[in-house]
């Protein structure tokens, strides 16, 4: 994967990378454009990115994009202009537009390009349809179309909604949430316990009420840990709050190395999902 650098001034709804001025002579012959969603600006890895084209309003704050171009094998190493706008279904009018450089590596059958579309920070994303348009001295590459969906709830009793989830590591006792480190990398020679907290927006109860919880992690060997189960139990006038375990050992050292998906449901329905690495 390639990866290029921010730049210097703030982005209001793209972030992209760019590499040097050198330019590549390639002719695309076949593109792909993927998409995923992270919280932060720091471009997920490979592995920790869950490609989709459907996201939750309001609770989606970065949507990735990955381009990849496919070429006859490069006779230079430099840099290949692309153009991405964003656009609404059906609209012709761009969003938001970038220019976006792909390096290209000599050789190469196929570059790499990468960039970050954020949400406006006062209203987030709007429902509705769009897609991601992107082409290459004047000529279309492709497009991929994404849904921005207003969900239904996760518990409809209190028209509930996860809005994130963390994880971190944990010791023989469930650290106090100002006490927890939130990663999503986790030293396998330090690390006996690891939690996940999920974050959840809501109506207020009025009243007593338990939302139960199950979470399982899928480690790269494929067999399932869990699961974890605990209940979400929020005061009759909040709005807000979190409920979280932990699982894993009373020794570090016995995590399997890799990549591990971390799932929550709430009466059996997947709610959240995460990637962690422990190495």
């Amino acid at each position: 994967m390639n990866r290029h650098l921010l730049p210097a001034v703030p982005c209001l709804l793209f972030c992209a990378f760019a590499a040097g001025p050198a330019q590549a002579q390639i002719s695309p012959a076949a593109t792909e454009i993927r998409l995923w969603e992270q919280e932060g600006n720091a471009i997920a890895s490979p592995e920790r990115r869950l490609y989709s084209t459907r996201y939750a309003a309001g609770r989606s704050r970065y949507i990735g994009f990955e381009i990849t171009i496919g070429h006859p094998p490069a006779k230079a190493t430099g840099v290949f202009p692309v153009e991405c706008d964003l656009l609404a279904a059906g609209d012709d009018k761009a969003l938001k537009s970038l220019n976006l450089e792909v390096e290209v590596v000599t050789g190469a059958v196929s570059s790499n390009g990468i960039a970050l579309l954020s949400r406006n920070n006062d209203t987030g994303w709007a429902p509705g349809d769009y897609r991601v348009r992107c082409s290459g001295r004047g000529s279309l590459l492709g497009e991929a179309p994404f849904e921005i969906a207003v969900n239904p709830p996760d518990a409809s009793e209190i028209d509930l909604h996860v809005a994130a989830i963390h994880l971190f590591p944990a010791g023989g006792a469930l650290p106090a949430r100002g006490q927890r480190e939130y990663a999503t990398h986790f030293n396998a020679r330090k690390t006996s316990r690891i939690g996940v907290e999920l974050e959840f927006a809501h109506s207020a109860p009025g009243r007593a009420t338990s939302i139960p919880i199950d979470c399982y992690y899928y480690p790269p060997s494929g067999r399932v840990m869990g699961p974890i189960s605990f209940n979400y139990e929020p005061q009759a006038d909040a709005t807000s709050g979190y409920a979280g375990l932990a699982m894993g050992w009373g020794s570090p050292g016995k995590w399997s190395d890799g990549y591990h998906t971390a799932v929550c449901n709430i009466r059996g329905r997947p709610v959240a999902v995460e990637r962690f690495l422990v190495d």
